[in-house]
């Protein structure tokens, strides 16, 4: 580790696109930079010896650590990363986490979203997840299968479809999967899958009145979405979330004496925007 202040952030992520809201990590950089600092990247594509890599490297390299996890469990990676060493994760994180962590909470939207759908007669909804180990994919399943049950849907294993790897992930692939199931509309749980699969589902014409299949998915309140038609988007200011992540590591580089020896969960509350289609028109609710 510095003894000086080396005035560098290392960022650590699963990739460039997976969990990661379009447009964060640009916000991240900015903020940073704004006061003074650079921001080191390195990808790992959900490799966990990658990971541990790169963190390594960069505890020697840098003054804090954002890090976008694969791991599991803390204890996979603990000893590459010293309780003394400020670091704040984002978004996918291990159990047993000593750090502090910056999530989504989007239970309420993603319930919300469910029930609207099924309000529509859109009932049998299929959900598009990466990584579903993890505790940030078990609180999406979790906000999906309570909604399910409320309005009286049998839970079905063909509906979950699993993401092993985004970036070989082909979405036509996908998308058969989804029209195999029987699915009347799908829930993303990524601004990076529902990016990937909105075209499929844009111009699939499914019934005789010419609409595209709904989909509940991700977007950021901060980037327009008027391209996307019959789109529920739960939405994050990118803005709020580079803040947050600027404020903790840095909070955490002034007091190193203030090490976390347990979870700290930050949480930032998603918001439903609801888009319908009409063949001609997108209106927004």
């Amino acid at each position: 580790m510095q003894d000086k202040e080396t005035y560098r952030i290392g960022i650590v992520l699963t990739n460039f696109m997976s969990y990661t809201p379009s447009g964060i990590l640009e916000e991240i950089s900015k903020v940073f930079r704004e006061q003074g600092h650079i921001t080191l990247y390195t990808e790992t594509n959900g490799n966990l010896e990658d990971e541990r890599r790169a963190i390594s490297y960069l505890v020697e390299e840098t003054d804090g650590l954002i890090i976008m996890s694969c791991a599991k469990d803390y204890s996979e990676i603990e000893d590459v990363l010293p309780d003394s060493f400020p670091a704040v994760f984002l978004l996918s994180y291990p159990r047993n986490c000593r750090k502090s962590v910056i999530i989504e909470n989007d239970y309420s939207a993603i319930y919300q979203g469910i029930l609207s759908l099924s309000n529509q007669n859109f009932r049998k909804i299929a959900c598009v997840i990466e990584n579903p180990d993890t505790l940030v994919g078990q609180s999406y399943i979790k906000a999906y299968e309570d909604a399910l049950t409320a309005i009286g849907q049998p839970i079905e294993k063909n509906m979950m479809i699993e993401i092993d790897d985004f970036t070989s992930m082909n979405p036509t692939k996908i998308f058969s999967q989804i029209i195999a199931c029987g699915a009347e509309a799908v829930f993303c749980t990524s601004s990076a899958l529902t990016v990937s699969l909105s075209d499929c589902l844009i111009y699939y014409n499914h019934n005789i009145n010419n609409k595209p299949i709904p989909l509940l998915g991700y977007g950021v309140s901060d980037v327009s979405i008027a391209s996307f038609l019959s789109v529920d988007l739960i939405s994050h200011s990118v803005a709020e979330f580079a803040n947050l992540a600027f404020q903790t590591l840095i909070y955490c580089i002034r007091h190193p004496n203030e090490t976390v020896q347990k979870e700290r969960v930050l949480q930032l509350k998603g918001t439903l925007q609801m888009h319908r289609y009409n063949g001609l028109n997108i209106t927004e609710d």
